[in-house]
């Protein structure tokens, strides 16, 4: 039996993730372009079940997560803290409040 597990990518990012791949043949792009138009124009709200199974497994095959998340992580990891805000520039001594407010 299956494990259910709950998806995190809506069916449009899901259908820009397999057009923008380019690792689509033909008429797989051909298909997942007219869902993805359908969806933009607001058409339909979202795939059917069969559609997105089969969105989903060629997701998978063709490993667009990984590709995906091995970018986020190489992009968070380039940026470094270069901005300096004003109240950084001032060297105050804060002194701890006594007697409340």
């Amino acid at each position: 039996m299956p494990i259910k597990t709950t998806r995190t990518r809506t069916d449009r990012a899901t259908l820009n993730a397999l057009l923008v791949s380019g690792k689509l043949s033909t008429s797989e792009r051909k298909a997942f372009q007219a869902m993805y138009d359908d969806i933009v124009g607001g058409k339909v709200i979202s795939l059917s079940k069969k559609q997105r199974l089969w969105a989903d497994s060629v997701y998978e095959k063709h490993n667009l997560g990984e590709v995906r998340a091995a970018a986020r992580k190489e992009a968070r990891a380039n940026v470094a803290a270069t901005k300096v805000y004003p109240w950084e520039l001032e060297k105050v001594e804060m002194k701890p409040r006594i007697g409340g407010k």
